[in-house]
């Protein structure tokens, strides 16, 4: 006949000893071991409390309709200036040197991110004079849609470059990241919005248009926008022209935030857990090992025993 174990149950023995002996002092000892133990070796290693974690996401990037150009010249009298605010528009006016600006925004994985800007300006430039550099400042505003930091803030693609003289054209590829300086601090409930001031504050006041002010401005935030990865080709054709193409891609990038409560707790249980259950099987084998041994004095309750 074939026999079949469907049913197991282990005998419970109980070995029971006064408040004020050895083995309950064992006892106690034992319980404070596996309790803090776990504690101190997680402290210690720097990894029990999750004081900072990171997302990745690709911005939602949008541009806001204007731009600043600035350009000097060998004449130091004459620089290059474009733009689409109307106040600086009018205080450069015999400065503007600008026939055309064209900017494309591309979505091409149709996700409704944009992930490519494409601009494309030419300047005309005056006689006997030849420009050095350039800076461009375009405006743009920048979400994040993740639920563990929702963001909304307003920066700018701002891209310096020195050019040869001889240069009629510039083709500039590059990519746009997004700088922090410290975590950012995140609700799931409410946008962050700390950001959310433009690099020209006040529109009808000049003093906001001087590159100082805006460089000085972008830098002092504590989440700012770079260019990086810059590839440019020149070319020499047009002598009383100036050619500037710029293709910026929008890549993805990390962003790190300040841990909430419940992920702290969460990280903090599994960590302790994990080294409580080490420690725990090591107190208890030394607990078994002491009352099996009979080291201390106790009263054991047997059930096998009690039976016969």
């Amino acid at each position: 006949m074939v026999v079949l174990q469907v049913y197991t149950k282990c005998i419970k023995t109980k070995y029971k000893v006064r408040i004020l002996s050895k083995g309950a002092l064992v006892c106690i000892l034992a319980t404070i071991f596996s309790v803090i133990i776990p504690f101190i070796i997680s402290y210690n290693t720097n990894g029990f409390w999750l004081k900072r974690d990171v997302f990745y996401e690709t911005p939602d990037v949008r541009f806001k309709g204007k731009y600043l150009f600035i350009a000097p010249t060998d004449n130091t009298t004459h620089p290059i200036a474009c733009s689409s605010y109307p106040i600086y528009m009018k205080y450069m006016k015999s400065y503007l040197g600008c026939s055309y600006m064209k900017i494309r925004e591309t979505d091409k994985n149709n996700d409704n991110k944009i992930d490519e800007i494409s601009l494309e300006l030419k300047v005309n430039l005056p006689k006997s004079s030849k420009m050095h550099s350039f800076t461009l400042i375009i405006p743009v505003e920048l979400k994040l849609h993740s639920p563990q930091c929702p963001l909304e803030m307003q920066t700018g693609i701002i891209l310096q470059k020195e050019i040869h003289k001889k240069s009629s054209s510039l083709l500039v590829v590059a990519n746009m990241d997004v700088k922090q300086n410290s975590p950012l601090y995140c609700s799931h409930k409410r946008i962050n919005t700390d950001f959310n001031h433009s690099l020209i504050t006040d529109e009808g006041d000049l003093k906001q248009f001087k590159l100082n002010n805006i460089l000085e401005q972008h830098y002092e935030k504590n989440l700012t926008t770079t260019i990086s990865n810059i590839y440019t080709i020149g070319e020499e054709k047009n002598k009383d022209i100036f050619l500037l193409k710029i293709k910026i891609r929008y890549t993805e990038q990390k962003f790190i935030y300040k841990s909430r409560f419940t992920q702290i707790i969460k990280w903090a249980w599994i960590q302790y857990y994990s080294i409580y259950i080490v420690i725990y099987y090591v107190t208890n084998h030394i607990k078994n090992y002491i009352f099996d041994n009979r080291l201390v004095l106790y009263y054991e309750q047997n059930p096998l025993k009690m039976n016969k």
